[in-house]
């Protein structure tokens, strides 16, 4: 007698405040949904490794704080060096890659970018305003024209038909002149008057101007003609942005962390219409608990491939990704080195992302180093990407059951040439919170693709259970999900 039951391990994250509820946690896995019909209605894949391509430095001063690619170059700010990436193709068609200082940006905070083509725009979490330019000598150039300071402290830039527009610590918004983010004129600001709330952070959506408050959003016209040649269109969202470094831009799309009027902050996403919110009770839950210090520093990256569009929010000690294909949440954690080389699990330690020389290049939270997000790599700048799911909840009726058999579904024989003997691990929780017994099975030599992962003799559930499964070797992971055969027991 009994009856197998398939485990569904493709919710991603939704871990409760109550464990028993639920304790569905996604680490460094991502829930990918076959658009056809397949072997598993859903698998969770490993996410990307990072290969290092070059670094400034090896120390946590020199850690990245931004970046933009310019004229198809990225440039990363790490520590106080603003840095052009260069690529050299060798004669045999390899590439090589090169670092170039190129100025400096002072400050230890994250800093806001953008460019008009011809100049990048950067203002420091001072308020401090710099302009680079590769024509002008010199190439970097503080902002000390008196008008960018006019209107309260410089806050976050973007650029819009010619114009960059920077939000103040005093309710407003400024514009440059036209192709100059070095010329302001005191007088050119715009306000977001639909509700009197502090302007955090502007941005272009459909060519449109954009400003968001702490509570609320509004939408700007370029009406052309003397002046400034912005106007409110009339739009408006009773969302606001918590975190002005959350806020990002994935071309038809912005997501951002903020809230509305007698709201707790959530995660939303804009695609023109209304703002949705797209943060679980599971998320929410968890931005509940921080410091609103830890909301107001929170930053996001984004990244898309092979069909999967991540959106990264770093907040407190915490990364939870979105992809926006599946509409699924993961979290994604780092194995770094303490100052006497100690492993401690960090939050992911991707600072920012670009898109450049066909690569997804990455800043880094923990020192100089850029590294490519590679697929093929399973490691962390030669760190572990340890990966592991654990399940929602398996019970029969209240009563007490046993567990003869379990099997993971998943693609075997991805053993290579780091790992000959790769293994996956399984630990089983009977009261939703502690995880014991961890027992292991060989996931299989390279080719060994008839191997099946089984544990037998798992004992007996009083009245529930859980499941966890990781795997810390760097190899393939592709796991389709868990069969889990239960027998029911004599009553208690």
């Amino acid at each position: 007698m009994g009856q197998t039951i398939q485990i569904d391990i493709v919710n991603g994250f939704y871990q409760s405040d109550s464990l028993p509820l639920s304790n569905q946690r996604c680490v460094n896995l991502y829930p990918n949904i076959p658009q056809a019909p397949s072997l598993s209605p859903g698998a969770l894949f490993n996410v990307q490794g990072l290969k290092e391509v070059a670094t400034s430095s090896n120390l946590i001063r020199d850690s990245n704080r931004g970046g933009i690619v310019f004229n198809n170059v990225p440039y990363f700010l790490n520590g106080i060096r603003l840095q052009r990436l260069d690529q050299v193709v060798l004669p045999n068609f390899t590439s090589v890659y090169n670092l170039v200082d190129v100025g400096a940006v002072l400050g230890t905070g994250r800093v806001s970018f953008a460019n008009n083509g011809q100049q990048i725009m950067m203002i420091n979490s001072d308020g401090i305003g710099y302009i680079y330019n590769p024509d002008d000598s010199p190439n970097m150039q503080v902002i000390n024209d008196p008008g960018f300071q006019a209107n309260g402290k410089p806050l976050e830039v973007a650029f819009v038909d010619g114009y960059f527009i920077v939000t103040t610590d005093e309710k407003k918004a400024i514009v440059s002149a036209v192709n100059n983010g070095l010329d302001w004129n005191a007088l050119d600001s715009i306000t977001a008057e639909s509700d009197p709330d502090d302007v955090v952070v502007p941005f272009v959506f459909n060519n449109q101007l954009y400003l968001c408050g702490t509570l609320t959003t509004e939408a700007f016209n370029n009406i052309g003609g003397a002046g400034v040649p912005f106007r409110r269109s009339g739009f408006f969202l009773p969302t606001g942005c918590s975190a002005p470094k959350s806020l990002v831009e994935l071309g038809n799309q912005v997501m951002w962390l903020g809230r509305g009027k007698n709201e707790k902050p959530s995660i939303y996403l804009f695609s023109g219409q209304a703002a949705q919110k797209v943060s679980t009770t599971a998320i929410d839950n968890v931005l509940h608990s921080l410091r609103s210090d830890q909301i107001r520093n929170a930053f996001a990256w984004s990244y898309s491939l092979r069909g999967a569009m991540f959106v990264g929010f770093n907040i407190g000690d915490f990364t939870f990704v979105y992809d926006i294909a599946t509409q699924r949440w993961h979290e994604r954690q780092s194995i770094v080195r303490d100052s006497i080389g100690e492993k401690t699990t960090k939050r992911c330690r991707i600072n920012s992302v670009l898109n450049a020389y066909n690569q997804l290049i990455c800043g880094d939270s923990e020192d100089g180093r850029l590294g490519f997000i590679d697929e093929k790599v399973f490691l962390e700048y030669g760190e572990p990407l340890q990966s592991f799911f654990t399940t929602a909840p398996v019970f029969n009726n209240n009563l007490p059951f046993s567990l003869p058999i379990i099997e993971l579904l998943c693609e075997s024989g991805v053993g290579n040439e780091l790992v000959k003997d790769p293994v996956a691990r399984l630990e089983i929780s009977r009261d939703g919170a502690l995880f014991e017994n961890p027992r292991t099975r060989e996931l299989g030599r390279v080719g060994d693709r008839k191997l099946r992962l089984v544990w037998a003799k798992n004992g007996r559930v009083s009245q529930y259970c859980l499941f966890k499964v990781t795997i810390s070797d760097p190899v393939k992971r592709r796991l389709y999900g868990l069969s889990v055969k239960i027998k029911p027991s004599a009553k208690v």
